[in-house]
């Protein structure tokens, strides 16, 4: 049975993606604990702002096995900078996330993601759901997906007006059915949630986490 120790968002409700993190280490590291503010520094968190790519490779450095799946272009990232985010997000929400800190320590963040590529830590593709319920069949596998606040519920609105969201995948519950560490607010352990809304799948990037892992199941090779 896998048992994951469950941490909730923080009260600013800006941490969800640190709570997943805590969530990981204490699970495969029981005997370390690491600050939040220690946690902050390894996601790259900045004025409300956290990007995965600078966990990926604290957590790779751990000595676990990852993967991020991510169909994002984080090579041209890493030639464009600000240039690049601008384009792909459209000017209004570039501005709007530039006004709120988002490409504070962009620098930092180009870097992450070079040395991401290099590890090879990233996979330009989604990752299906049953290729990853598979993966999640194996006790020391779990895997961090970055959804939408409101589709948790169901609820799909434009996107313009949605909250992006990190919760901790722990296994397939029931077909088409995933049981999630849902960091909130308010916190949901244990939360059942749809593997799909609006007839495409509620993950978009997923970071796969193992320790362990057996050559059938090797994330560093799908």
């Amino acid at each position: 049975m896998k048992v994951v120790p469950f941490y909730p968002n923080s009260p600013d409700n800006l941490h969800c993606l640190q709570a997943c993190i805590k969530s990981v280490t204490q699970y495969y590291f029981p005997d370390k604990h690491f600050s939040d503010k220690e946690i902050d520094v390894f996601t790259c968190f900045e004025s409300g702002w956290s990007w995965i790519i600078a966990a990926v490779n604290w957590l790779d450095e751990l000595g676990l096995q990852i993967k991020l799946y991510s169909p994002f272009p984080y090579d041209q990232l890493i030639l464009e900078g600000e240039k690049f985010m601008k384009k792909f997000k459209g000017e209004a929400v570039y501005e709007y996330e530039k006004q709120n800190g988002s490409y504070k320590n962009l620098q930092l963040i180009q870097k992450s993601a070079e040395l991401m590529i290099t590890r090879k830590l990233w996979e330009q593709n989604k990752l299906n759901n049953s290729d990853l319920a598979q993966l999640l069949k194996n006790e020391q596998v779990l895997a961090i997906g970055k959804t939408v606040y409101e589709w948790l519920s169901g609820n799909y609105l434009p996107l313009e007006k949605l909250h992006s969201h990190y919760v901790l995948i722990i296994k397939e519950y029931s077909p088409g059915i995933w049981k999630v560490h849902d960091p909130g607010l308010p916190p949901a352990p244990e939360r059942k949630v749809s593997n799909t809304i609006n007839n495409h799948d509620i993950f978009g990037d997923i970071l796969v986490i193992a320790r362990n892992m057996s050559a059938k199941t090797n994330i560093k090779n799908s």
